[in-house]
């Protein structure tokens, strides 16, 4: 996949995050996702992987609603750690370009299914974005304060 469809931040770690304390950290990881309601986790050693479904117990505010699945790895540069996220959601523009034909066919003007889509999906791609940014900066926040105490 590829933008807008697929969204990859990466973010540095204070601290490197040893081979010993990666069970840790991935596990970590997997319970603050459990707890955002995604679904299917599975780690592979230094890597999580995540899908969620648009069906189930969910509020419509729910973190987990516009993607469809996201994907976390743990890398190591020198003397600290780095995390990437990776997530998709090619579903939100599906779901946006079918409601902005059903508006057009209603409204039988073009410019209405425009005005739908980029609205609609516009607005929701960008509060989905920056939603999961600051996701992944509280899962840093988490790994920070992890590795902090296992160092003290």
């Amino acid at each position: 996949m590829f933008f807008p469809f697929s969204i990859k931040y990466s973010k540095r770690l204070e601290n490197k995050i040893s081979a010993d304390k990666t069970d840790k950290a991935t596990q970590f990881i997997k319970e603050f996702l459990a707890n955002k309601s995604a679904e299917e986790i599975q780690i592979n050693a230094r890597q999580i992987t995540f899908k969620a479904s648009m069906f189930g117990p969910r509020w419509k505010t729910n973190i987990m609603v516009p993607i469809e699945r996201g994907e976390f790895t743990l890398s190591d540069k020198d003397d600290y750690s780095i995390i990437t996220y990776q997530f998709n959601m090619y579903r939100l523009f599906i779901i946006v370009t079918i409601m902005s034909i059903v508006f057009t066919i209603g409204s039988k003007e073009i410019f209405v299914g425009v005005m739908c889509f980029g609205w609609l999906g516009g607005m929701n791609w960008l509060v989905a974005i920056i939603r999961h940014r600051l996701m992944l900066v509280n899962i840093v926040n988490g790994l920070d304060q992890l590795s902090a105490t296992n160092h003290a």
